[in-house]
């Protein structure tokens, strides 16, 4: 019998075994996955963990839940694998061997990486919502931060959901607006989305950035820059609350940058591309929970729209024959 391993039981690893499981012949294969952790975390509702959109337990779920009958389940750590031997060997001992490994552990932040911010103000005044503790850690100290200078630090590419910067923004304004503070925040932005070799001590932003975008920058700061120096000169560090947060404002710049590049290389609009996608045969889905959020409605939407779905819905709607999914 033929053995399929699989290394992460997150939302890749999940839905790979579930299609495989399905396809694949069970009388000829075997099928193991492997995970560090009995629970699934739901990682795109961490966004919403800060604001009170989400409740925190509401983004948790026990793995075995999401795996199909048949599947052999191993809750442990991986050591190393060893491709010469078709093994993989476990931190407890234990070593699996495979004829298909699929590798899906997903990626974690590290926050050592960008000077200034794994230091004593880490999840003190210094936050990521990227993870579960970052995102509770956030949310407990919003609940109680009544004001001061809230900054967006855009440490090289976020591989992860690019564009979770900006819904963080928007939820932020909102949120504060609610609660009737919001003028009492001074928002800034700092996007260091450049080659690590291709910026200096005196030229942080990198000097093939957009000049817009550099001159945005280099006017509010760059914020590790200024932690790193207000570290080593002694100064308190209290006078510059640094967290994760948004800028109202700073989309549209964002979509100012990407329309002129859009039309140097003489690309459509996004209007056109959807126009071309309904004149093809494909189908456009809106995104119920993105909908619900910005309180939207349905002629607020394209005349093209098939449906208002929910995560559910679209995972039903992708498991089919044939299916190519575009995000837009």
């Amino acid at each position: 019998m033929k053995k399929l391993l699989i290394l992460g039981g997150g939302t890749a690893g999940t839905l790979i075994l579930n299609k495989l499981f399905k396809k694949l012949d069970r009388t000829a294969w075997s099928f193991t996955i492997v995970d560090k952790d009995e629970l699934h975390y739901y990682q795109p509702g961490f966004l919403f963990i800060p604001f009170e959109i989400y409740a925190r337990e509401q983004v948790i779920r026990h793995k075995r839940d999401f795996f199909p009958q048949g599947v052999e389940v191993v809750i442990a750590e991986v050591d190393r694998i060893v491709p010469e031997e078709n093994r993989v060997l476990l931190t407890d001992g234990q070593v699996l061997d495979y004829d298909v490994l699929i590798v899906a552990t997903g990626t974690t932040p590290r926050p050592e990486e960008t000077p200034g911010l794994s230091g004593p103000h880490w999840y003190r005044r210094i936050f990521d919502f990227y993870t579960y503790e970052g995102a509770c850690k956030l949310a407990d100290f919003l609940k109680t931060w009544t004001g001061g200078r809230l900054v967006i630090n855009i440490a090289e590419s976020v591989i992860k959901c690019p564009v979770a910067p900006l819904e963080f923004a928007f939820l932020a304004d909102a949120y504060f607006t609610e609660k009737g503070h919001r003028f009492q925040l001074r928002h800034r932005a700092v996007a260091r989305n450049v080659s690590p070799a291709r910026r200096r001590a005196d030229d942080p932003v990198g000097r093939d950035a957009p000049e817009s975008l550099r001159e945005a920058v280099l006017r509010v700061g760059v914020l590790a820059h200024a932690v790193d120096r207000q570290a080593d000169s002694g100064a308190d560090m209290e006078k510059i609350p640094t967290m994760v947060a948004g800028l109202p404002g700073f989309d549209a710049l964002a979509s100012s940058l990407m329309r002129k590049e859009m039309d140097k290389l003489d690309i459509p609009p996004v209007s056109e591309f959807l126009e071309m996608i309904v004149a093809g045969g494909g189908k456009l889905y809106g995104c119920k929970l993105a909908i619900d959020m910005f309180k939207l409605q349905r002629e607020d939407l394209v005349d093209d729209l098939e449906d208002i779905i929910t995560v559910g819905d679209f995972y039903n709607l992708a498991g089919g024959d044939r299916t190519h999914l575009i995000f837009v």
